[in-house]
């Protein structure tokens, strides 16, 4: 099996660096790289057969996305994970999605295609056996919650949701979700949904809070994507 590093994206046609940055980051997120090593500009260069010039535009990418840092004389370190961006992250996501939540119901906005292709999408993980399939899976839970956002219209805050998302990556990336975590999450997003398909705003709004538990000890809480 090859390795992160080294799997190539499905579109051939993507810049140099749009590839390597998509390699690099998905070989941070299962774990081929961990939080405090370093990448090292020169093997992924070799690895793609690119000179460095695409290598340092994926590499100040990745860092403007928090996934690296920069460290002078050192290279790129793969950016440790703290418990203020652990509780960060939810609370932002808790504070803009509830407000999104409650301009959909008072508009009578109902979910997305997109929203309910992502829940399916959800619901057809019975488990998680590997890192690359918990990599799927994150992609498919930022897809339906940021559907939700999308439902309040307003470009900015998507943007600015938008730039949580390396954050929900690699956070959810440091969680083992069981068979039984799933099935939580899978009646949460359905919750989440079926409230809101409903206009029951009050509903949504505790699901949510409930799917994004600030409350709970950290270990426990990184079992719940």
């Amino acid at each position: 099996m090859k390795s992160a590093t080294a799997r190539q994206t499905p579109s051939h046609d993507l810049p140099p660096k749009e590839r390597i940055y998509d390699a690099v980051r998905r070989a941070i997120l299962v774990g081929e790289y961990p939080p405090g090593s370093f990448i090292e500009e020169e093997r992924i260069s070799t690895a793609h057969d690119v000179s460095r010039t695409p290598v340092r535009e994926a590499f100040h990418r990745l860092h403007a996305e928090h996934y690296i840092a920069l460290v002078p004389r050192r290279g790129a370190m793969v950016t440790p994970i703290g418990l203020a961006e652990f509780s960060g992250l939810f609370q932002a996501r808790l504070m803009v999605e509830g407000a999104v939540i409650e301009l959909a119901c008072a508009r009578q906005i109902r979910p997305s295609a997109a929203m309910r292709d992502a829940l399916r999408r959800l619901q057809s993980f019975s488990s998680l056996r590997s890192p690359d399939e918990q990599v799927d899976y994150l992609a498919a839970d930022w897809d339906f919650h940021a559907a939700l956002v999308e439902l309040s219209g307003n470009p900015v805050l998507q943007g600015m949701y938008s730039a949580l998302r390396p954050h929900q990556e690699r956070v959810g990336m440091t969680a083992r979700p069981t068979v039984e975590d799933l099935h939580i999450l899978d009646r949460e997003h359905t919750a989440l949904y079926d409230t809101l398909m409903k206009h029951d705003v009050e509903s949504c709004k505790a699901w949510l809070a409930r799917h994004l538990d600030t409350s709970s000890p950290r270990g426990e809480r990184l079992t719940r994507l």
